[in-house]
């Protein structure tokens, strides 16, 4: 199944899809792909925003999306393992018996699968700035994200 149809999927019905990946067993691999997916959208998100201040701000735009680049391709994919590594650790600590792996696949799934949201967001960011507009998108990635990390522990459940 193309990841294109699994993330549509993931917001008719969350918990459904999250059993389907586990069911097709979760890999390292796998929950890499899905990081780094969803880190460079997250990059090609932040891309109106940054042309919209090197045009406010006269600076050059190379600048601002080289250190956006890095922040997101090489920064972001090691605050996401910590998230994981203390996800893991409070798991173990209220008696879990979910592994790493599937702590990842729900955490980095759970993150690109809100894909199309921070597309809107960057978007949204480009128009308006940081206004109002952008604080609401904002909320809603955050809500879902959250709903779909939910929606994963239930999913694993099952």
């Amino acid at each position: 199944m193309s990841v294109v149809v699994k993330i549509s999927k993931t917001y008719r019905r969350p918990i459904r899809t999250y059993s389907n990946l586990f069911a097709s067993g979760p890999s390292e691999k796998q929950n890499l792909a899905y990081l780094m997916g969803g880190c460079l959208l997250y990059f090609i998100s932040s891309w109106p925003f940054q042309a919209r201040k090197a045009f406010e701000n006269q600076i050059p735009l190379e600048g601002l999306i080289s250190g956006t680049l890095i922040s997101a391709l090489f920064v972001a994919p090691l605050g996401f393992y910590l998230i994981s590594i203390v996800f893991h650790i409070l798991a173990k600590a209220i008696g879990s018996k979910t592994s790493g792996v599937e702590i990842r696949l729900i955490l980095f799934w759970a993150f690109f699968a809100i894909a199309p949201l921070m597309l809107l967001r960057g978007l949204v960011a480009g128009f308006f700035d940081t206004k109002l507009q952008y604080s609401i998108v904002s909320g809603l990635c955050l809500s879902v994200l959250v709903l779909f990390i939910y929606c994963g522990f239930k999913g694993l459940s099952r």
